[in-house]
């Protein structure tokens, strides 16, 4: 019996419904991979066999001779043996279990419009074929080799391109009806495929010519009224003992798809002639809609006894797998194949999801089953209500002042006031100085910052960053802060806050007395992971923050040593490395005036080189100069206030009646609360 197959690219949703249409399953999937580029060729291979795998069909492959930009000269030179020993080993890899692997090379050399046509190269097309016959035969005897043509006189013999017995196992032709220059009348149509030059009379003469069997990889139809074509053809390939045929359900490059139902009629003819619901005695299998219920930002695990399968039946007691249709819209799933699945909601998102799935058993599919999600919304940050009432500003300092609606108030681009009222208010800024007013207890309120640095006024719960690469600070409230495209700096300061860094890698800065905050979306791996700045605390080493880690469930939480808290959720432990947390050590340098007479200041300047919080740095004097005599000698310490880099120290010099030399007064730093490195000392001089 012919083996029934179809080209319907890449994707299972695609061939499960396609067998739905047909009433049956397919045998095989004819599939074709790419040429685009190298890496496209090399990579499509794997790519398709991945999408494919959970149908655990044999797949039969159209493998181009060489990506775009290539010559049939050079594949007769071998110059591309490894990219098709690579493409075979992939398809090893993909279909190990087969016991034959169905490959093509160098489909409708005879046309004009491959890359490979052999017109006038016969001999060279001759020697690429088999130069990648042998290629796949060094990684396996699997393979089997289908050599084909485009049905008709295209230009050439095809019979001059043919590389040999021992280099082909089967002898196919692609055939496509198309009135556009085939008879009209599909009867007749069918005739002139019989008998036209290098037609099926041919292809059938020469295959039997070498021993071979014939195979029609492609063949398809455009007109609805194509049924009488389907019936004869398809009558013609089982008297012939054609080995495996797909059809073309597809509009690509030819539009053949019958499944859609834009061709009623042929589709209906194509059913007729080979949709044989019986033709396994296999019942399908029956899948029951499931529901479940998770916490918004928090993953759902089900275990393979609640899974989607356990309430699913199947008539011939066989074992069932899980097959993903459509995943869900506002999350990630991983759905195995017993049934259990892992479901993270999107950041954020409540509400209702779903995915699809079919239960399979081996022989063939069920029907789609529908798996229903609740995302409750868990209320982990303060939301602002839609706006009612809009007011926007000029190009100068505008004052706007809104009422006990829900307002949105936007300065434009001056200096602005902006003052809401009852309601959840919504702000727009666009520089630091532009001033929001809020009162204690007047709804939930969000800004939307466009400026390069933010801090949010009092009484503001929310701060959305709008721009790339801001800065973006909280108050003392339970804040929402989020980030937007670009590499973000967030600092909730006090209050337990909820930070979303968005896109880029962002900075999420902790201070002492931050609370006990929760970063929603930190990135651990690949591109734009995030870090976290601890600003004034002890920690000198990574060793010592992950000594603070633990697994709390699905998230990981690093305990402060003042005892605030950072919550990452959807991490392990594992996740975090000392890339992830940058630990300041700034350097503290003195610098001071040279000379001063009697009675001026000594002014010495004390710099550090990053914040770190809140750090009292301690000295000493000493030089030639004596204290008390000389100068009145300061307390021997300066506080750094969080954000300060510099402070002064000041030296007052006594001015007396007696002659003397210049006097040295030093100063010396000699300790810090907290981390930093301590400069050299720096001396002045009384004149």
């Amino acid at each position: 019996m012919t083996r029934l197959g179809a080209y319907l690219g890449a994707s299972p949703k695609d061939v499960l419904q396609f067998e739905a249409w047909l009433g049956r399953d397919v045998d095989y999937l004819q599939i074709h991979t790419g040429r685009a580029s190298w890496y496209d060729y090399d990579a499509s291979v794997a790519w398709a066999g991945a999408q494919l795998d959970q149908l655990n069909k044999p797949i039969y492959w159209t493998i181009p001779m060489f990506a775009n930009g290539g010559s049939l000269a050079q594949a007769a030179a071998g110059d591309y043996t490894d990219h098709w020993v690579k493409a075979a080993q992939n398809i090893l890899a993909t279909r190990s279990s087969d016991s034959q692997i169905v490959v093509r090379f160098g489909e409708e050399f005879n046309g004009n419009w491959m890359p490979w046509a052999a017109k006038g190269n016969e001999q060279t097309f001759i020697q690429a074929y088999r130069g990648m016959v042998d290629a796949f035969r060094s990684v396996s005897d699997k393979f089997v080799f289908d050599w084909n043509i485009g049905l008709g006189n295209q230009g050439m013999d095809p019979a001059k391109a043919y590389p040999g017995d021992a280099y082909v196992d089967t002898i196919s032709a692609d055939v496509y009806y198309n009135t556009a220059w085939d008879p009209k009348d599909p009867s007749a149509a069918f005739d002139y495929m019989l008998t036209r030059s290098y037609g099926l009379n041919w292809l059938d003469s020469f295959a039997s010519a070498h021993g071979k069997p014939m195979a029609f990889p492609e063949w398809g139809v455009m007109s609805d009224n194509a049924g009488p074509y389907i019936a004869k053809f398809a009558a013609w390939m089982e008297s012939h003992n054609v080995a495996y045929q797909s059809y073309w359900n597809s509009d690509a490059d030819f539009a053949g798809a019958l499944s859609t139902g834009t061709k009623p009629n042929a589709g209906a003819a194509y059913i007729d002639a080979f949709g044989d619901a019986a033709h396994t005695g296999n019942v399908a299998p029956v899948g029951q809609a499931d529901a479940y219920t998770v916490q918004e930002n928090v993953s759902l695990t089900v275990a393979k006894v609640a899974g989607v399968l356990a309430n699913d039946t199947d008539a011939n007691g066989d074992a069932l797998t899980a097959m993903l249709v459509d995943g869900p819209a506002h999350g990630t799933l991983s759905l195995r194949a017993d049934g259990s699945l892992i479901y993270t909601p999107d950041t954020n998102y409540s509400g209702s999801d779903s995915f699809t799935y079919t239960p399979r058993d081996g022989t063939g599919a069920g029907n789609v089953t529908t798996v229903k999600l609740t995302v409750v919304d868990s209320h982990d940050a303060p939301v602002s209500g839609k706006a009612v009432s809009w007011a926007t500003g000029t190009a100068g300092n505008d004052t706007l002042v809104g009422d006990a609606r829900n307002n949105a108030l936007n300065g434009g681009t001056g200096q602005d006031t902006l003052k809401g009222g009852a309601g959840d208010d919504t702000y727009t800024v666009d520089q630091a100085n532009d001033i929001v007013i809020e009162n204690a207890g007047e709804g939930i309120d969000t800004v939307e910052s466009w400026a390069p640095s933010y801090t949010l006024a009092a009484n503001v719960e929310n701060l959305i960053l709008k721009g790339t690469g801001q800065t973006g600070i909280g108050n003392e409230l339970a804040n929402g802060l989020t980030g937007g495209a670009g590499a973000d700096t967030l600092n909730g300061k006090g209050g337990n806050d909820w930070l979303t860094g968005g896109a880029g890698s962002d900075t999420f800065v902790f201070e002492p007395g931050a609370g006990n905050d929760i970063i929603r979306d930190f990135v651990t791996s690949g591109t734009g992971q995030d870090v976290v700045k601890l600003s004034g605390f002890d920690y000198a080493s990574f060793a010592q923050v992950q000594a603070a880690l633990t697994q709390v469930g699905a998230d990981t939480l690093l305990k402060l040593s003042d005892g605030s808290s950072v919550t990452f959720l959807n991490h392990q432990v594992a996740d975090f490395t000392a890339s992830h947390f940058k630990l300041p050590n700034p350097v503290y340098t003195i610098s001071g005036q040279p000379k001063v007479s009697e009675g001026a200041d000594l002014v010495f300047t004390v710099s550090r080189s990053d914040d770190n919080g809140a750090q009292t740095l301690s000295y000493h004097l000493s030089g030639t100069a004596t204290a008390d005599l000389d100068y009145a000698a300061p307390t021997g310490a300066v506080t750094f206030a969080a954000g300060e880099l510099t402070k002064q120290i000041v030296v007052a010099t006594k001015a007396d009646a007696l002659v003397e030399g210049n006097e040295s007064v030093v100063v010396t730093l000699n300790g810090i609360t907290g981390a930093g490195t301590l400069g050299l000392a720096s001396t002045g001089t009384i004149e």
